[in-house]
């Protein structure tokens, strides 16, 4: 499998935290696809929108953003001193700035990080109630 495959995957649906998870997946086929291209973040999202014990209070919204895979322009910050994972990131929307966390496994980010400009590329996802970006790779972090 490489990034920008189809999948199909059976398994049981399960809710972890606000985010859907499939328990026990089993690969059914795999399509070549083309590599995907990120949407531009220029919303803020509301945490409304994440399931919460099953329910949404807007559908429409939780399918359009939740694993949709997205680029971020804004200002990186720590959100707790003593972690290198946690992050939020202040970016532009239409009426003003919107904040989002930002989780970046160990290893990815090694440096202290205080309001610096920078571009992150991720996939959203509902956790503890709120929406995080969940950022894969080094290379989608640019500063």
């Amino acid at each position: 499998m490489e990034v920008g495959d189809k999948i199909t995957v059976t398994g049981t649906l399960d809710y972890y935290y606000d985010n859907l998870q499939l328990e026990n997946p089993t690969l059914v086929s795999t399509t070549t696809g083309d590599n995907p291209s990120p949407v531009l973040l220029n919303v803020k999202l509301d945490n409304n929108w994440l399931l919460k014990s099953g329910t949404t209070t807007d559908v429409e919204a939780f399918a359009k953003w939740n694993f949709n895979f997205v680029t971020v322009n804004g200002t990186l910050n720590y959100m707790k001193e003593d972690s290198i994972k946690d992050f939020e990131i202040k970016y532009p929307i239409e009426t003003g700035e919107a904040t989002l966390h930002v989780y970046i496994p160990s290893g990815l980010a090694t440096e202290t990080i205080i309001d610096k400009p920078a571009t992150l590329t991720g996939f959203l996802k509902g956790f503890y109630d709120k929406w995080e970006l969940f950022i894969f790779d080094a290379s989608n972090v640019e500063f």
